[in-house]
Formats: C-alpha cells, structure tokens, sequence
C-alpha cells in the first residue's frame, strides 16, 4: 500500500466516524421522517439514511422523489420544468442544485457532480448557472436525483466541507480524534474568484497524535503555485508551520512555536498534498530549509493558542474555517460580492 493509498484509508475511517455520529445526532429527525414516509405508503428504516459532508442527512430509496410528490411531472424525456419548482416554493438561490418545502429537499441528478459520483458535490460552473438564471423568455428543464432526498431542509450550505478532510477542531483538545486534517479552499466558484477570496492560499495540512499525556498539534500551509521567493537564485515556495503540545493533565499547551519551511519546486509539488507526517511513511524523505520564526514555553491557554496561531497564519482564511468550522464571514462576502460581479448572481 503506498502513501496516497494510507491517506485515503485514514480519511474514510475518518468519513465513516463522522457519518456514524451525524447519524446518531439526528436519529429524532430520521424517525420523523420515516413516519412522515410511512404516512405516503413509503416504508423506510434506518439503513436507507445516510451523511455525507457534501450533501447532509439523506434517504434514499427506489424512485423517492416520485413517490413523495408525484405532482412532480416529468416529460418524455425524464426531465422536470423548472417554473414547477417556482410554483411549488421549492426553488431557493441559496444553494444551487437543491430545492426543498418542509419535509425534505430534492437534488439534481448526480450526473451533474465532479466525476459523475453521486457524492461529489456539484461540478461548477453548470448548476450554479442554471440555478441562478432568469430562464426568461424560455422554459428551462432540469434532471433531479429521484433515488435521495436530503431531510435536514435548514438549506444550509456545505461548501467548506467538499474539501475538508479530517477531526474536527474543539476548544476542548482532548477531545479531538487522532489524525491528519486537509483543507482546500472550495472549489465550488471560479478559480480567479476562489483565489482572490483565499489570498491564493492552497491548503492546510494539520495532524493531531497523542503520545505519553500530550497532545501534539502540527500545522503547515500552503500557498498556490504562483507565490514564490527567489534566493541566491533558487526559486523557493515558502509554507508556515507551527507545532505545539498539549498537556492533557494540566489542560494547558505546554509548548508552541511557528517556523518558515522554504521548498523547491519539486518538494513543495509533493508537500502540499501529502499529509504532515510524510518523512514517516514515504521513501522520498523531503527536508526543505527552516527558519525558526517564534517560540513559547511553560503554560499556554487554549486561547493564547487559537490567537498567536490564528494570527501567524495571516492571509490563509483556512485557518480560520478549522478552528471556527465554518467559512469566514468575510470570505463569504468576498464570494457573494464576486459571484454577483461575474453574473452569476442574477
């Protein structure tokens, strides 16, 4: 097994413990919505429910969407008219390719997700076009997804996690789940956009282990290709990292320091997607120059922690979205007032 296939086993472990405790959470919600079901002659249990970080909590079941609402007419081509889902108040801006009512929300077909897989979340540009267009002096049809339906109809938008992987953050730190965390900023919008609203920040790589009574935080970010330094000649991509250790007895950091790792080109095309720990499991041993940039020992608030390491991480929004777990509202600005500019919007 080589190293991306490692990372990808420890991040569906990782997806399938966070699938198990969404489920659990939101069993009152589930048993809701199998009498709702049952009320339309649909039998469900728990085994047709399923999360998904892209979509939520969702059933599914053989032609769902049919059997909920079977006013829901479709052509000869399988296709449903768009001005349906105005007349039936289903339609909402707020999160391209769902639309909902009280009990549950429908989505358009899979095909239309990155790769054509089912839970991949939606491949831009093409539905976020669709959803916000006018369609005026014309009829638009769309193909939904008619095996699922998602039931938590918050309408709630799970952009940040189509490219989330790992624990989440807790102010409680011994609570958080051994194991490496990669962030990307989403791809949801275009490029130009995403870039500008993310300072071209690429990603961020954390790793959580717990060894003798501490837990040990490590953190590296990335910037796009494009944000280089040239020294003495040698074109050098530069990432920060920080490194801290937890004291789990006396619930203080006991240690924090930041440092600059300056790569070349070839080693920073393999850090950035590669989990922390990389030297550990690869052959390939990446060393890089370091530059100690600060250092903090003795006892350490989480706060003092979440501050100092917040602000090293200055232009890098990604920082932000782990420990807060969601999008920054200021990057969520940047996106609305861009994708508004770029048509998008209207």
């Amino acid at each position: 097994m080589d190293e991306l296939e490692k990372i990808q086993k420890e991040f569906e472990n990782i997806w399938r413990e966070e699938e198990k405790a969404m489920i659990e959470k939101n069993e009152d919600l589930i048993e809701s919505f199998i009498n709702f079901a049952k009320k339309k002659n649909i039998i469900l249990n728990k085994t047709n429910f399923s999360y998904l970080h892209t979509i939520g909590i969702f059933a599914k079941y053989e032609n769902l969407v049919e059997l909920l609402d079977p006013t829901l007419a479709r052509d000869k081509e399988g296709l449903v008219n768009f001005k349906d889902l105005y007349q039936k108040n289903m339609y909402s801006k707020k999160l391209p390719g769902f639309m909902g009512n009280e009990k549950f929300i429908i989505m358009a077909n899979s095909n239309f997700r990155r790769n054509y897989y089912e839970n991949n979340n939606f491949a831009p540009k093409f539905i976020e076009q669709f959803w916000r267009d006018g369609h005026k002096g014309y009829d638009a049809f769309i193909s939904l997804d008619y095996n699922r339906v998602r039931i938590n109809v918050d309408l709630y938008p799970y952009i940040e996690k189509d490219t989330w992987f790992g624990p989440k953050f807790k102010k409680d730190i011994s609570e958080i789940t051994d194991g490496p965390v990669k962030i990307r900023p989403t791809m949801k919008y275009d490029k130009k956009i995403v870039n500008y609203a993310y300072n071209n920040s690429y990603g961020l790589n954390v790793y959580w282990k717990t060894r003798e009574g501490i837990k040990i935080f490590e953190a590296e970010d990335f910037k796009n290709e494009t944000e280089y330094i040239n020294r003495n000649g040698i074109e050098l991509y530069p990432s920060r990292y920080v490194h801290a250790e937890y004291d789990l007895a006396s619930k203080e950091f006991r240690h924090l320091d930041g440092a600059y790792h300056f790569y070349t080109k070839e080693e920073y095309m393999i850090r950035r997607d590669s989990t922390i720990d990389h030297n550990k499991k690869s052959e390939i041993k990446i060393k890089g120059l370091s530059e100690k940039m600060f250092k903090f020992n003795g006892k350490i608030s989480v706060e003092t922690f979440l501050e100092f390491t917040g602000q090293f991480y200055v232009n890098n929004p990604l920082i932000l979205e782990y420990f807060e777990g969601d999008i920054p509202e200021f990057v969520k600005k940047k996106f609305d007032r861009n994708v508004d500019n770029s048509g998008m919007g209207n």
